[in-house]
């Protein structure tokens, strides 16, 4: 539901580093998990990222969480699971959907709203999300890989670092985070071709990667062929 995303003043580099926040506050939701699953075939890569937060608050919350997707891939699906409920976003003119959104809201209702506030950069406002409820948010998004000398390159981005570049301050002098480092699962699938993993070993496809720097996916001996899909109104 493409929209614009709560009036609350949200730090967007410590919403990056928290992954989500309570609207209208300094509370930052905790993160349970995070999962991404990559399907790699003929150049064309596949991500579907889950992240799973957790309402510790003692009253209902209506929570903003932000995340990177790469500025040239296009988001196709996103899915909210909120305490056992599934709320699957569908698109409107940007009025229309805070509309819709705010009428839920007031009726007691969850809902989700969504907005890409900068080329890369996601928003999403989830309202009524009770107490000690969970929350699964699940961004589907497909791109083409940067391909040099036919090796295929794949950046998935988990900070806004990794979309509009790092400091160039020395190390000492650099913007550091506290509180423990964050990790994921990775689960990498390729028909045609080998696929390695920048800093780590994919064992039978899969990996446990730190959330503070992006993921690297390196694809060879890989054959181009075409491929074939459906629109959304169900032309070839």
């Amino acid at each position: 539901m493409p929209a614009v995303a709560s009036p609350a003043k949200i730090d967007p580099l410590k919403a990056f580093m928290a992954g989500a926040f309570v609207s209208r506050s300094e509370k930052a939701m905790p993160l349970l998990s995070t999962g991404f699953d990559v399907t790699i075939e003929a150049g064309l890569a596949l991500v579907v990222a889950k992240r799973r937060f957790r309402n510790d608050e003692e009253g209902s919350i209506e929570a903003t969480i932000t995340f990177p997707i790469p500025v040239h891939a296009t988001l196709f699906s996103l899915e909210a699971r909120i305490d056992g409920r599934n709320l699957r976003a569908r698109a409107q003119r940007r009025a229309a959907a805070r509309d819709t959104y705010e009428a839920a809201l007031k009726q007691g209702k969850s809902a989700v709203l969504h907005e890409e506030v900068l080329r890369g950069v996601h928003m999403l406002s989830v309202g009524h999300i009770p107490p000690g409820g969970e929350i699964e948010v699940t961004t589907s998004w497909a791109m083409t890989l940067s391909i040099v000398n036919n090796r295929g390159f794949l950046r998935i981005p988990l900070t806004v670092g990794d979309i509009y570049g790092r400091s160039g301050l020395s190390d000492s002098d650099d913007l550091t985070h506290g509180g423990p480092s964050q990790s994921a699962k990775l689960i990498v699938r390729c028909g045609n071709g080998t696929v390695v993993l920048k800093d780590h070993r994919l064992n039978e496809g899969s990996a446990t990667v730190p959330l503070n720097r992006p993921i690297d996916l390196t694809l060879s001996n890989w054959t181009p062929r075409d491929l074939h899909g459906q629109a959304a109104d169900g032309r070839e």
